[in-house]
C-alpha cells in the first residue's frame, strides 16, 4: 500500500506541476477574476481555482474546496480535472476514499482521449489498483498513451511487454485500434 501511495503522490505531482505554472504566473494576480469566471461555469477558471486550492496559491491550501472545483471541471468535461478528481478519490484527500469513484473519472479522462488519463487508467490496470489487474487492459491502455507521445507510459509498455504472450500483446493492439475507430467508444 505504501508503494501505491508513493506512485500516486508522484503522478499527482506531475500532473499539477504541468499546469501549475499556469496557476503561478497568471492566476495569483488575478485571484478574484478567476474565482467570478468560475462561479459563472468557465471550465478552465475552475480548474486553475482547483489547482489553487490544491497548491496553496492564492489561497489557504483547502482540499474540500480543491475537490470542489475539479468535480465542477470535471463534470464539464476538463480531462486533466477528472484524473486529479480521481486521485482525490483515490487517496480519500478532501473527499471520502473511493477506488470505484477514482477509477471512473481516470476512465471518463482516457476515453476522451487524453494521454495522461489513457496512461493513468492503464498504470491501475497494470497494479490492480482500483480494478482487478488486467494486462490487456493495461497495455491498451498504455499503448492508446504513447500513441499520442505520452513518453511516461513508454516504460510501463516496454515492462509490460515481458509479462505478455505475443497473442495476449496482438489482442491488445487490436483493442486499442477498434478503440480508436469508434471515437473511444468501444474501449475496455
Amino acid at each position: 500500500m505504501h508503494k501505491r501511495f508513493v506512485v500516486t503522490s508522484v503522478l499527482v505531482t506531475l500532473l499539477i506541476s504541468n499546469t501549475f505554472l499556469i496557476s503561478n504566473t497568471a492566476a495569483s494576480n488575478n485571484v478574484d477574476k478567476i474565482q467570478s469566471a468560475a462561479e459563472q461555469g468557465d471550465v478552465t477558471a475552475q480548474y486553475k481555482l482547483a489547482i489553487m486550492y490544491d497548491s496553496g496559491d492564492g489561497f489557504n491550501e483547502n482540499n474540500t474546496q480543491a475537490v470542489k472545483w475539479y468535480r465542477e471541471a470535471a463534470d464539464q468535461g476538463h480531462g486533466d480535472a477528472q484524473i486529479i478528481l480521481g486521485f482525490h478519490y483515490e487517496t480519500g484527500e478532501g473527499v471520502f476514499k473511493s477506488d470505484t469513484e477514482a477509477v471512473k473519472w481516470f476512465r471518463k479522462s482516457a476515453k476522451q482521449g487524453n494521454a495522461k488519463g489513457q496512461f493513468v487508467l492503464g498504470f491501475h490496470y497494470e497494479y490492480g489498483y482500483g480494478v482487478h489487474q488486467n494486462n490487456i487492459k493495461a497495455y491498451v491502455w498504455l499503448l492508446l498513451a504513447t500513441m499520442q507521445n505520452y513518453d511516461p507510459a513508454l516504460v510501463h509498455l516496454d515492462l509490460l511487454k515481458h509479462e505478455m504472450t505475443k497473442a495476449q500483446i496482438t489482442r491488445a493492439k487490436s483493442l486499442a485500434q477498434r478503440c480508436i475507430q469508434s471515437a473511444y467508444k468501444h474501449c475496455h
